[in-house]
């Protein structure tokens, strides 16, 4: 039997134990034991939950996060100002979409006071809307600016121009995957009718210590090099493009010897 939406309810069941997966009717056997060992693999929360109706894309969606936090030297979402929390609170607020914004604002609840940032790191923490408040210094309003630039599809040279200067090629286009990553989670978040409970310790306090992120940190350490293996054992996007790109570069060699004599 089909899902019922209940009115003003998730819109998908909430699969959070092995048994609920049993309950299943869409999902085969072999989805329902791969659902299974995602249980100990995704954080417990609704939204992670219910792409348990999916195991294929929660295992999906996971590895992009693990995959992106991997390579972003030492940063992470609960490190308070950093590039990748800031670009969460950003998009929670450009967004307007409840649940994050309420996760968002619990994470640094706990996590800002714990990181020795107190009353002052609070208040910061709200002022996003603000880029040009005197509480932000230049690393920061420049992270502002980009994410607000990239998700209201309003980028201008002068700021991608700053953020290559100050990035390098190579994490522009990983911070721009991470936006691009916080939006579809943010979607979906919306889709699936999540809102935020007050009454839900999502980050009581002590949660995001700086010893919780480098522990953290360490699970996720290496993440990137599995992925490449994944990469590389997977076929070609074109059927024999491998083989062609081999009697290219044969034929431009013999060319090339052929004119040397």
């Amino acid at each position: 039997m089909s899902y019922k939406i209940e009115p003003g309810g998730l819109r998908l069941p909430r699969i959070d134990t092995e048994e609920s997966y049993d309950a299943l009717e869409h999902l085969t056997d072999d989805m329902k034991e791969y659902g299974k060992q995602n249980l100990s693999k995704v954080p417990p929360t609704e939204g992670w939950l219910m792409l348990g109706n999916n195991p294929d894309m929660q295992a999906f969606w996971q590895i992009m996060e693990r995959e992106m936090t991997s390579l972003m030297e030492g940063d992470m979402q609960a490190t308070p100002f950093g590039f990748m929390n800031l670009a969460n609170k950003v998009i929670a607020h450009e967004l307007k979409q409840e649940y994050m914004f309420g996760t968002e604002v619990a994470c640094d609840t706990s996590a800002v006071p714990d990181h020795g940032l107190g009353y002052e790191g609070l208040i910061k923490s709200q002022m996003v809307d603000f880029p040009e408040c005197d509480c932000w210094n230049d690393e920061e309003r420049l992270c502002i600016y980009f994410v607000k630039a990239c998700i209201n599809f309003s980028m201008t040279d002068e700021i991608f121009q700053a953020a290559i200067n100050s990035w390098g090629e190579s994490m522009v286009v990983l911070r721009m995957s991470w936006i691009a990553y916080v939006w579809s989670m943010a979607m979906m978040q919306s889709a699936m009718h999540m809102r935020y409970d007050i009454n839900k310790e999502i980050f009581p306090y002590g949660t995001w210590t700086p010893e919780n992120v480098k522990m953290t940190l360490g699970n996720l350490d290496g993440s990137y090099l599995q992925v490449r293996e994944l990469w590389n054992n997977m076929n070609t996007f074109i059927s024999g493009e491998k083989e062609a790109r081999a009697k290219d570069a044969a034929e431009k060699k013999a060319k090339r010897e052929h004119q040397a004599k």
